[in-house]
């Protein structure tokens, strides 16, 4: 059995390498497609245009489209980029920090937060009826939403993850991504706090991709998607989150040749089928259904 292989292939496929040249290779396949947004969609600054024209006639040819992004940021902060982007507004979105806040209202509400990454991510608790506290000491529970551009000093930041680490309080990372693409190159992102937190002998809990709690969440917003999984495509360009949150969601998946793994694959010099199957195996992480260039 090749490594790489569709798990829904049945007579639905019959011979397909799992190295494709064209996104039309599989649509037909699929009836619910779900898109990750950096990285698959923008580059941190501009937006693809094939990739806006390959979602724009999935709308047209009926598909369901929907973008799940690990953002802090609610979906209405990001559904307006989608709409300026030119893409069709007959789409689906939800993000991590949706699932974030319907995790904190249904599991901790009534307790006294301290947010850090308050002063970048104020959106996160739009609206909500929460209560924020200015010390780790006097919060029952601690958000961690921080980013910080390649340029700024991580260090500064230590002394504060350290205090969280130690408190022994919850602590909630409402983006599990490392890293993500910006115009001036890529920044850290709350998951790279969060994995020095636990470093520090911290505990934290990710909501987004590749957890389980961001498809839960999708569940319930749209029901009827758990009963065609076997008829669901996860498009993103990251393995950690996008393919073994597919693989963990049990849906097929595409992993495109861009954002980080672009990133990661300007270092290498094997092909990259082969560089993903080596970076799987060595990460113990489930390979992609599929693996495309662009769209």
């Amino acid at each position: 059995m090749p490594y790489f292989t569709p798990r829904y292939q049945g007579a639905l496929k019959k011979s397909l390498d799992q190295y494709i040249t064209s996104f039309s290779e599989i649509v037909d396949f699929y009836d619910y497609f779900i898109f990750d947004i950096a990285g698959v969609m923008h580059d941190g600054h501009h937006f693809f245009p094939k990739a806006i024209a390959a979602v724009n006639k999935l709308i047209r040819d009926e598909k369901q489209v929907i973008f799940l992004s690990n953002t802090p940021r609610p979906w209405y902060s990001q559904k307006q980029k989608l709409f300026d982007a030119g893409i069709s507004p007959t789409f689906h979105l939800t993000t991590s920090g949706d699932a974030a806040r319907d995790i904190i209202m249904t599991q901790h509400y009534g307790k006294k937060i301290f947010h850090i990454g308050q002063t970048r991510n104020e959106d996160l608790f739009h609206e909500m009826d929460i209560h924020l506290s200015e010390t780790i000491e006097r919060a029952d529970l601690i958000v961690l939403s921080l980013f910080q551009e390649a340029a700024e000093d991580e260090t500064e930041l230590r002394p504060l993850l350290k205090e969280a680490a130690d408190s022994g309080k919850p602590i909630l990372c409402t983006n599990p991504d490392m890293a993500a693409p910006t115009k001036d190159g890529w920044r850290k992102t709350a998951g790279y706090f969060a994995h020095q937190i636990e470093e520090m002998g911290g505990k934290v809990t990710y909501i987004g991709k590749p957890n389980l709690n961001i498809y839960d969440f999708l569940d319930r917003w749209l029901p009827e998607i758990s009963h065609i999984k076997n008829r669901t495509l996860m498009i993103g360009d990251t393995l950690e989150t996008d393919i073994k949150g597919a693989d963990a969601y049990d849906v097929d998946s595409l992993l495109m040749l861009t954002g980080l793994t672009q990133k990661r694959l300007a270092h290498e010099n094997d092909t990259p089928q082969v560089y993903i199957e080596r970076y799987c195996k060595a990460h113990n992480l489930p390979a992609p259904t599929y693996i495309l260039e662009e769209f």
